[in-house]
């Protein structure tokens, strides 16, 4: 019977080790499925995202395994199919090894990830509790890709939104998205970041900040795990992974007061990200317009090269109180599988939208 080792620590993909290893793949399915297995292995612990990949894929834990294949004839050693007593015993051996397959497919470089290789060969992966592991990541990020699409209200704003994020990160230029509150800007954004984990990073700032502050926060959302130079371990992850930069409440670049207004930030992307090749997306509200006005009459700095860079500038309306859009045409409930593994569960088989109150509510 086969056992994985005991493992005390849960194993860590580091946001700087994937991008050294991705730095040297060539082929985007596999870049985006990496940096999608660090991004959700950053929030949720790699623990409970090997967890989440066996609860979506019961069916390829143990059981493949009774009906053997015989290799002898294929490039492949061959080997004894395992003998487990149950699934059971299957699904306690993956908990304690999967996650440090998953570390190891993420960070170190020796270990090579072939999208196009043969998916009935279990033993390329090394794993004989696991039937195609490969096959079932890149299946499992489509499945969370359109979980999180299918919970998105389809609104004009958020149509907008969404549009001018694909082109920014298509044509890797830089796209300023203003819209007064409650306009729907918070949930596109996040909705949209969800689902392109494997090329983007949202930053969702908090109020003003310096430019300390700034880069500290920027490392900690990117799973730069530095305590000093936050700057210059903030510029070596973007440079080397490519990852698109999603700025959330963009207007708190400029600061707040006379004292803390600078443009040393916008500066910092327009130069140190946009001339690199950094797409850079910024959603904020009317404020950001006025406060890089007065930043302009009091400091003297042009804003015309800002300006030129900023390849689309989108507008969005107000949104109308007391009217509830329809949800997305394309809508399907996720399977039950799939809000096993996300939601543990406990999630909802659709988001639910209360109703609209119309006058008094009559009384029975």
């Amino acid at each position: 019977m086969y056992h994985a080792p005991a493992r005390n620590i849960a194993p860590i993909m580091g946001a700087e080790a994937t991008a050294r290893k991705v730095a040297q793949i060539a082929d985007p399915r596999v870049r985006h499925l990496l940096f999608f297995l660090q991004s959700l292995a950053d929030a949720w612990g790699t623990p409970r995202l090997a967890r989440a990949i066996l609860d979506a894929f019961p069916k390829r834990l143990g059981e493949p395994f009774a009906e053997w294949i015989d290799y002898a004839e294929r490039p492949f050693p061959k080997a004894e199919p395992p003998d487990y007593e149950s699934n059971l015993d299957a699904r306690r051996v993956a908990e304690q090894d999967l996650p440090s397959r998953l570390a190891a497919l993420c960070t170190n470089p020796d270990v090579e990830v072939d999208p196009d290789c043969e998916r009935d060969c279990p033993w390329w992966t090394g794993l004989p509790y696991f039937r195609d592991l490969i096959g079932a990541l890149f299946e499992f990020q489509k499945q969370h890709v359109e979980a999180a699409l299918s919970a998105v209200i389809q609104t004009t704003a958020c149509r907008q939104s969404l549009d001018a994020l694909n082109y920014g990160l298509q044509a890797r230029s830089m796209v300023l998205i203003e819209g007064p509150a409650g306009a729907g800007k918070s949930q596109a954004v996040r909705a949209w970041a969800d689902t392109h984990r494997g090329a983007a990073r949202l930053v969702e700032l908090t109020g003003a900040c310096t430019v300390f502050d700034f880069f500290r926060h920027l490392a900690r959302e990117l799973g730069v795990g530095a305590q000093r130079h936050w700057k210059q371990r903030v510029e070596e992850y973007l440079w080397a992974s490519r990852l698109m930069v999603v700025i959330d409440e963009a207007q708190h670049l400029w600061g707040r007061g006379q004292r803390e207004r600078n443009m040393v930030l916008v500066g910092w992307l327009d130069t140190a990200l946009f001339n690199r090749g950094i797409p850079v997306a910024m959603f904020a509200t009317a404020e950001f317009t006025q406060r890089k006005a007065e930043v302009e009459s009091e400091t003297g700095w042009s804003s015309e090269q800002l300006a030129r860079r900023i390849r689309r500038h989108v507008c969005l309306p107000a949104a109308r109180p007391g009217l509830w859009p329809a949800p997305h045409p394309a809508f399907r409930p996720p399977s039950a599988h799939l809000r096993l593994a996300l939601w543990g569960g406990h999630g909802p088989a659709h988001p639910r939208l209360p109703r609209p109150s119309h006058g008094r509510q009559r009384r029975n």
